[in-house]
């Protein structure tokens, strides 16, 4: 049977684009992010800037894990990320582990990341390299430091097919092959 798991974010983007639109972001967090069911999540955990790089440069560590019987958390990876992510979806299938935007810089470097199974960066876009200049102008909000490009966008996993469908407002599709990291 073909499932597809809708993650719905409205709160989240619509909590975000607020914070976007007065270009003043809080610090970033630890955050918790779950999977449909609920059986797996992912830890976002910002850290200091490493030596050598930029004053504002900010990383962040992932943890992907499960819930035993139990409650106990079992750890499947745990790995540095390139940002420190807006938003994350967590597959229930293949340990894949989707990253949107960077925190006080959406929709530039890192707007879409796809880690793999063992939390290896698989596919690492910025906005450009999903959306045309000219799509960008006519339909993203943008603000001095952030560009909200998935605001009323419906995101879900084909599990069936290992892809991200994403849906934008304007109605463009992009899919993306959650093994290959390639847009198809």
């Amino acid at each position: 049977m073909h499932k597809m798991y809708t993650f719905v974010s409205t709160l989240l983007l619509f909590a975000l684009s607020v914070a976007a639109w007065a270009d003043s972001w809080p610090n970033a967090g630890s955050r918790v992010f779950a999977e449909t069911t609920g059986g797996r999540g992912f830890k976002v955990i910002p850290i200091s800037a490493a030596a050598g790089t930029h004053a504002g440069e900010v990383q962040s560590r992932g943890v992907l894990f499960y819930l035993e019987n139990d409650g106990t958390e079992k750890v499947l990876w745990d790995k540095l990320l390139v940002n420190i992510p807006v938003g994350v979806l967590v597959s229930s299938r293949g340990n894949c582990v989707v990253t949107l935007d960077t925190w006080a810089h959406m929709s530039y470097e890192h707007g879409l990341v796809v880690y793999g199974a063992k939390g290896e960066v698989v596919a690492d876009f910025k906005l450009e390299d999903l959306l045309s200049k000219d799509e960008i102008q006519k339909n993203v909000d943008q603000s001095v430091s952030s560009r909200n490009w998935l605001r009323d966008a419906n995101t879900r996993f084909d599990e069936t097919a290992e892809h991200l469908v994403i849906t934008l407002k304007w109605g463009k599709l992009i899919t993306l092959d959650l093994k290959t990291g390639k847009i198809v």
